[in-house]
């Protein structure tokens, strides 16, 4: 039996501020770089999309990509572009000309 599509994204914090909880700029940037790390390293054959499909919703949050970061922004823009479907279904590496 394969062990495809089962392994799940460790990352679980939020990453867009609402107006009961707002994520100071330093605590978002680290959530972002956390967040990026473990994407890196992902095994895109075994990730389970649906575990990824909430943060690629979120890094498409206008809040997010609307930041006056700098930092905010590029790692928002990068994720966003890594975590697409596209991207998930067709490149086996970050370095894949599909990616």
């Amino acid at each position: 039996m394969s062990n495809r599509n089962n392994q799940n994204l460790q990352f679980n914090k939020e990453i867009i501020s609402s107006i009961d909880y707002h994520i100071p700029l330093q605590e978002l940037i680290e959530r972002l770089s956390e967040l990026h790390d473990e994407l890196s390293n992902i095994d895109q054959d075994t990730i389970n999309l649906v575990s990824v499909d909430k943060y690629r919703k979120d890094l498409l949050d206008s809040k997010l990509i609307a930041n006056k970061s700098n930092g905010v922004q590029a790692f928002a823009r990068s994720e966003e572009r890594r975590v697409g479907k596209e991207c998930l279904r067709l490149c086996r590496s970050r370095w894949s000309p599909y990616h």
